[in-house]
C-alpha cells in the first residue's frame, strides 16, 4: 500500500470587508445622523434670517419714528396774510394728518398718508414726497388733546374745524407698537 502524503489543511481566513447587511445598516445610521445635522443646520439658519429681519425693522421704525415725531413737533398755526392772529391748519382723521412747520423756506405744508397699498408716506410741500413704511397697512392715526378751551382732553379719531392743535398724536402700527409724535404748544393768541 502506498500511501500519498497530503498536503496539511491550510487555515480558511476569514474573508475581510462588510457585509452586505452591514453596509445597509451603516448608510442607514449614515442617512439619520445627515439628517438631524442638516435639520439642526435649518434651523439655525431661518433663526439668524429672522433676527436680522427683526433688527432692520427696528432700525426702519426708529428712523420712521425719528422722522414723525421730529415733523410734528415743528408743526404750528402760522400768520395768513388777511389774519391778524396765527390760524391752527391742523386736520387729521385715521388715514391722513395735514399741517404746517417751519422749513429755511418758511412754513411748508406736511401730510402724513396711510396709503390703499398699506404705505405711510410723508409728503412735505409740494414736490417732496418720502415712503417711510411700506408695510403699514391697518395702521391708523389718533389725536389727544381739547379742540376747545372749554373741552376736555382724551383721544379722538378725528381733529378738524379745531380752534387748537392736539397735544399728541398716535399712529397705531398692525404690529401693536405705537409711535406718539407730541406737538409743541404754541397755540393761535387771539
Amino acid at each position: 500500500m502506498r500511501y500519498v502524503r497530503c498536503a496539511p489543511k491550510r487555515p480558511v481566513r476569514e474573508q475581510e470587508g462588510f457585509t452586505l447587511i452591514e453596509l445597509i445598516v451603516g448608510l442607514a445610521v449614515l442617512g439619520m445622523i445627515t439628517a438631524v445635522i442638516g435639520s439642526a443646520l435649518n434651523l439655525g439658519i431661518v433663526g439668524t434670517d429672522r433676527t436680522a429681519n427683526r433688527i432692520s425693522e427696528s432700525r426702519d421704525l426708529r428712523g420712521v419714528e425719528q422722522a414723525f415725531t421730529t415733523a410734528l413737533a415743528q408743526a404750528r398755526p402760522f400768520r395768513e396774510l388777511d389774519a391778524p392772529f396765527p390760524v391752527v391748519r391742523f386736520e387729521g382723521g385715521p388715514k391722513t394728518i395735514t399741517f404746517f412747520a417751519d422749513s429755511p423756506i418758511g412754513p411748508q405744508r406736511h401730510v402724513f398718508e396711510l396709503s390703499d397699498e398699506g404705505e405711510l408716506i410723508l409728503r412735505i410741500g409740494r414736490t417732496s414726497v418720502v415712503t417711510l413704511l411700506t408695510d403699514a397697512e391697518g395702521s391708523t392715526f389718533t389725536f389727544w388733546g381739547a379742540k376747545t378751551p372749554a373741552q376736555d382732553e382724551g383721544w379722538t379719531d378725528e381733529w378738524r374745524g379745531a380752534l387748537e392743535m392736539p397735544t399728541l398724536v398716535r399712529l397705531h402700527l398692525p404690529s401693536g407698537r405705537l409711535l406718539v409724535g407730541r406737538l409743541r404748544i404754541e397755540q393761535p393768541t387771539l
